[in-house]
């Protein structure tokens, strides 16, 4: 007496289908994420730089220190510093800050950079609405620069 093994076997695909039907909504989901919090701004520094004039030598940074103080300065080439403001946390600071980048947009129109120097403890939502704020002020050229 010989013994033969089954060969008809069936494997339940109901798991697999259901992993897969997961793993599909989630990369859906997190594309779409991805696309809304993409941020397009121009670098402040490199080739854009290079084609401008030497002329436009001063540049306007926003200095966020770790408890949320904000610090906004107008600074030539040479680091001189030409007009200092600073804020402390409060509940409308962002509203404040938007007033008074406005402001100095308006009266030094010849600046078309812009610098946030953040340090590593600035927590990120001040770093991204900082940017934000710059972009709707219609700044050329942005960029991100470690607090030292």
């Amino acid at each position: 007496m010989t013994m033969q093994k089954e060969t008809n076997f069936e494997v339940n695909l109901f798991p697999v289908i259901s992993l897969l039907a997961v793993l599909i909504s989630f990369l859906l989901l997190t594309a779409v994420w991805e696309h809304i919090g993409s941020l397009s701004v121009k670098q402040a520094v490199g080739q854009s730089q290079m084609d401008q004039n030497q002329e436009d030598s001063s540049s306007l940074w926003i200095e966020i220190d770790a408890q949320g103080t904000f610090t906004v300065q107008i600074k030539e080439r040479n680091e001189r510093v030409v007009q200092s403001m600073k804020f402390r946390q409060s509940q409308d600071i962002y509203q404040r800050l938007t007033k008074v980048v406005a402001s100095l947009h308006s009266r030094y129109p010849q600046i078309h950079m812009a610098f946030v120097a953040a340090s590593a403890k600035t927590p990120y939502q001040s770093v991204i609405r900082a940017l934000e704020i710059l972009k709707l002020s219609k700044f050329k050229d942005i960029g991100v620069s470690p607090l030292g």
